[in-house]
């Protein structure tokens, strides 16, 4: 689990998220497979899993 307070490390994190979308909207993905954990704020939590769940995932939201 990485924390994302760190400037260095949010931009590295988003920047990642960035180029796998690229790759995604260019057609180079043919198969996903996922694991990913984040805590955000409860007042975008679920519209985050409504995307998931639009994107075939299976998202648990709980309460921390």
């Amino acid at each position: 689990m990485s924390s994302l307070t760190d400037d260095a490390r949010r931009e590295a994190v988003r920047l990642l998220l960035r180029d796998l979308a690229n790759v995604v909207d260019e057609g180079k993905v043919s198969y996903v497979q996922l694991m990913l954990k984040v805590i955000v704020d409860s007042s975008a939590a679920g519209a985050i899993a409504d995307e998931a769940r639009e994107a075939g995932a299976t998202p648990t939201v709980r309460d921390v």
